[in-house]
């Protein structure tokens, strides 16, 4: 979504989600975005014209710089489908949804999660913003879950999922902890 802001003022996005300000720059054909979100602290950012920066808050936010005038400049935001939404959105509608059963899973529910945890998987192995290891660990709890939905009863898995995505988001290096923080902390909201 493409908007209008004026040095020294701001303007919001995503119904007030987020927001730009726009501050003068020292570099030639830059300007100075501070993007924000209530509940997270400011991001600020120098951006060339024609370039773009991606913001992280509980979903991502990437911002590129269109245009630059005397008085203001063009930007246009876009909401990306990062990592953290995918594991949340994951835990929220999956997990959450598996109720307290010595059952196991039926063929349809197992083919579904799998797929689900595949996708999960491979978003993570390619994130650019996890280290190699953490997502080869990743990997090999996703791998895990994958078997145990063969063998496990609903209630015995949902607790080994719980406990691995919990580990997962321990794993992440302290660049994304707040992310793991918010993502743990949904987790734990559905456990309760």
């Amino acid at each position: 979504m493409s908007e209008t802001v004026f040095f020294e003022g701001f303007k919001s996005f995503y119904d007030g989600a987020v927001t730009v300000n726009a501050e003068y720059a020292n570099e030639k054909n830059s300007a100075l975005l501070i993007v924000g979100k209530a509940g997270y602290d400011s991001i600020e950012h120098t951006i060339k014209r024609g370039h773009r920066a991606v913001f992280s808050f509980d979903y991502d936010f990437e911002v590129q710089l269109l245009k630059i005038g005397e008085t203001q400049i063009t930007v246009d935001v876009r909401r990306l489908e990062g990592i953290q939404s995918k594991y949340r959105d994951f835990i929220d509608n999956s997990l959450g949804s598996i109720p307290d059963s010595e059952e196991k899973f039926t063929k349809q529910e197992i083919d579904e999660l799998k797929e689900k945890l595949t996708n999960l998987q491979k978003e993570f192995t390619e994130h650019q913003r996890i280290s190699r290891e953490e997502a080869a660990y990743a990997k090999a709890s996703f791998e895990l879950l994958i078997k145990k939905l063969d063998e496990s009863s609903r209630t015995s898995w949902r607790q080994t999922a719980y406990s691995i995505a919990t580990s997962i988001g321990l794993s992440i290096t302290p660049e994304g902890i707040d992310r793991v923080i918010e993502t743990s902390r949904n987790a734990i909201e559905l456990i309760s």
